[in-house]
């Protein structure tokens, strides 16, 4: 996490790798998907447990 972070918001990484620092929108809509994933993942294990 720590070198992800590096990477988008140091400015020589940006320099080197032509990126930019994200928006909070972008980071809200990274953490929204996030958590719907979370979700989806929850749900099949559930209904796994419960066909068993």
């Amino acid at each position: 996490m720590f070198f992800q972070l590096l990477y988008i918001y140091a400015p020589p990484m940006q320099a080197m790798f032509h990126s930019c620092p994200l928006s909070p929108s972008a980071w809200a809509l990274i953490v929204l998907a996030g958590l719907a994933l979370l979700r989806l993942v929850e749900l099949g294990k559930a209904l796994t447990r419960r066909t068993r």
